[in-house]
């Protein structure tokens, strides 16, 4: 059974802990938009949604402008994201169905003239599936002084649905990228 947690709109949402084990796999349908704080203090730990001891979740994406996305602002504090799964997930007609953004600077958040300080690394995307709504399918921008390490990307396939494809991964300033299973599209190098 599919229960959405969030509807559509935008949601502003503390930090949730989702916990196994479960007897059935649990679905998740999320049609809204989550949004994290941005004041950083509020939150007692590193921890935003934690999926913790599932051996299964579905989590289906519908209509919105991003399915899998990690943002980070330029000029932001050190820290760190590690060791993040994203597996067994659908997208149908999504804007960016996979994006880790580095450079993203809104409404005067952030400093475009430094980069940011957040280390991302071991980022796997495994069984993504879908369609979306622009050719860029899949972006990666990492910051210029620190890298994204160790990305594997497995079993995507992502379908454009226009006409004027084929659809393109974007990717700087990645070290690493591993490849395993079909890739649609066709990952940076």
């Amino acid at each position: 059974m599919q229960r959405p947690i969030a509807n559509l709109g935008e949601f502003l949402v503390a930090p949730v802990l989702f916990c196994g084990p479960c007897n059935k796999s649990p679905n998740v349908e999320i049609r809204g938009t989550l949004k994290a704080h941005t004041d950083l203090s509020a939150f007692k730990d590193a921890t935003w949604l934690e999926f913790k001891d599932l051996s299964s979740l579905n989590i289906t994406r519908a209509g919105t402008d991003n399915g899998i996305r990690v943002k980070t602002w330029p000029g932001s504090p050190p820290s760190k994201a590690s060791n993040l799964t994203f597996e067994d997930i659908i997208m149908t007609n999504v804007k960016n169905p996979i994006i880790i953004d580095q450079e993203y600077c809104l409404r005067g958040e952030g400093s475009k003239t430094k980069p940011s300080q957040v280390k991302i690394s071991d980022v796997l995307f495994k069984n993504i599936r879908g369609t979306a709504t622009t050719k860029s399918e899949v972006t990666l921008v990492c910051s210029s002084s620190m890298a994204y390490e160790n990305v594997v990307l497995a079993n995507i396939d992502l379908k454009y649905i226009f006409p004027d494809g084929p659809a393109t991964s974007t990717c700087a300033n990645v070290k690493g990228i591993s490849k395993t299973g079909m890739e649609n599209p066709q990952p940076c190098s």
